[in-house]
């Protein structure tokens, strides 16, 4: 299997707008809570995973400039995502996370309803 890294991908939810559709349909705190809500539920998912595969390393890929270092973060291992559009943020973190790695996986940090099976048969 080899060594793996699970990087989710996440704005820091005091800083950044977050859900920016949601909240034109409920409100701005709304939006919020759901997202740091989701956040939660995804980081404990893909702890998890990583507490499965021992050869396995965890990260935050943040998406503000300079803000890895926010104490929301504090605890996970940090990567900053670059600038560019969304295809080349990946880009910028897969190419620096590759070399260390055999895999690098991805993860968006709204999605707390992944199948945990699907995940490890995935891996």
């Amino acid at each position: 299997m080899g060594t793996i890294a699970f990087v989710l991908f996440a704005k820091n939810p005091h800083l950044s707008p977050v859900k920016t559709r949601l909240e034109k349909q409920t409100s701005k705190s709304f939006a919020l809570d759901f997202y740091q809500h989701s956040l939660r539920t995804t980081i404990n998912l893909l702890q998890s995973l990583k507490l499965q595969n021992t050869e396995s390393t965890f990260y935050i890929a943040v998406a503000e400039e300079n803000e890895s270092t926010h104490h929301f973060w504090d605890g996970f291992n940090k990567i900053n995502q670059g600038t560019g559009s969304f295809g080349q943020r990946l880009s910028n973190v897969y190419s620096e996370l590759i070399s260390d790695y055999d895999s690098v996986f991805f993860f968006g940090a709204d999605s707390p309803f992944m199948n945990r099976s699907v995940l490890t048969n995935s891996i």
